[in-house]
């Protein structure tokens, strides 16, 4: 029972990003072809100049969003490349010991991410940051928590894989302290 267990690896999965950046392209794009099309209904229906600048509107909205969307597309494609040949090719650190935890982010966020040491590297890993690499935080369901032992894998900064060594939970006993304070709801 003392083998590693892979939680996260960067090879597998992208964290959502991918899917995110497809919906937000979509979106812009949508916007900018509706807007594109609305000249033509406008005119056909021979209605006003207002109704042109709103044809135009919608094309500058869907501009100005595909803008916006391209750094998360770029993150979402060559960035996540990068990650993925670094990791195939072996060209990425290691640091291998047990989890010391120095700062938990809440789960509303609203603060740094968590902040664990590992060997001698400390890491951050925050939740609501938009990432190829590893983000889930203990208060998201983490496997890296106080004690954990783990591999990780990681460049510059950014956890590419996670591995851990589960260890079989001790059996819960209960005293009659426990039994006094428990609700049942």
């Amino acid at each position: 029972m003392n083998e590693l267990r892979t939680v996260f690896d960067v090879t597998v999965g992208l964290n959502g990003i991918g899917d995110e950046a497809w919906v937000r392209m979509a979106i812009g794009i949508g916007a900018a072809l509706a807007g594109m099309v609305w000249p033509a209904r406008v005119w056909r229906m021979q209605a006003g100049w207002r109704q042109m600048f709103n044809a135009a509107s919608l094309v500058g909205l869907g501009a100005i969003w595909l803008i916006v969307t391209l750094p998360l597309w770029n993150l979402a494609t060559s960035d996540t490349d990068r990650l993925i040949l670094i990791q195939l090719s072996g060209h990425s650190e290691v640091t291998e010991a047990a989890v010391h935890v120095t700062h938990m982010q809440p789960r509303h966020g609203h603060a740094s991410g968590d902040k664990i040491i590992v060997g001698d590297r400390q890491f951050e890993i925050n939740y609501f940051m938009v990432t190829p690499g590893h983000r889930q935080t203990i208060a998201h369901g983490g496997a890296l928590r106080e004690g954990v032992y783990a591999r990780l894998h990681h460049y510059d900064g950014v956890i590419i894989k996670v591995e851990v060594r589960f260890q079989k939970a001790p059996p819960i006993q209960f005293s009659r302290s426990n039994h006094q304070h428990m609700y049942i709801w």
